[in-house]
């Protein structure tokens, strides 16, 4: 199956440990873990090669008490609303196991580049590093949704701005008189 070729290849050259969870002609699943910034420090990934599609899966071990499904459920839509990709979060109302989520139709002519498998590789679980801390002040009772997410817009804002103002503080210097340091 090429699409798993391809993960393969990646995660020789990019010097993953991994195993191979199931193989056979029909799917090949690819386990590893990650670490992650913030307070929940590691998730573990799976990766599902399918003849026609490519899905990575991140999961944090963490479950949403059943008291919380709703405060999750709404901040998880919420924020999948602001996600601007194919990538989105999902929750069991079997158990409140949540988990990030990214798809890939590889069917057809479609080729996976290695900016796709990059994306395939590192999106969820960057995820969990950008919205896993807010999600946490959801499931413990720190904040509601609606505040969480609007905390996040506002951080990304600030970042976003310290970014412009860094960059044009640079462009306003000659390269000659730049500070080292």
């Amino acid at each position: 199956m090429q699409s798993a070729e391809t993960i393969r290849k990646f995660l020789e050259e990019d010097d993953w440990k991994y195993q191979v969870e199931k193989e056979n002609e029909d799917v090949v699943i690819f386990r590893m873990g990650i670490r992650i910034d913030g307070k929940l420090a590691r998730c573990d990934m799976r990766i599902i090669c399918e003849e026609d599609r490519v899905i990575s899966l991140a999961n944090i071990g963490v479950f949403a008490d059943e008291k919380r499904y709703a405060e999750a459920a709404e901040f998880i839509t919420r924020v999948n609303y602001e996600l601007a990709n194919m990538s989105k979060f999902e929750m069991d109302f079997r158990d409140g196991e949540i988990r990030a989520c990214y798809e890939v139709d590889c069917g057809g002519e479609m080729q996976l580049t290695e900016d796709v498998v990059e994306g395939i590789v590192y999106l969820p679980a960057n995820m969990f590093d950008r919205y896993g801390n807010a999600l946490l002040d959801v499931l413990f009772g720190y904040a509601t949704p609606e505040e969480a997410v609007e905390r996040l817009i506002e951080r990304q804002q600030q970042s976003a701005d310290e970014k412009q103002e860094a960059d044009e503080e640079v462009d306003s210097k000659p390269m000659w008189n730049m500070e080292i340091g």
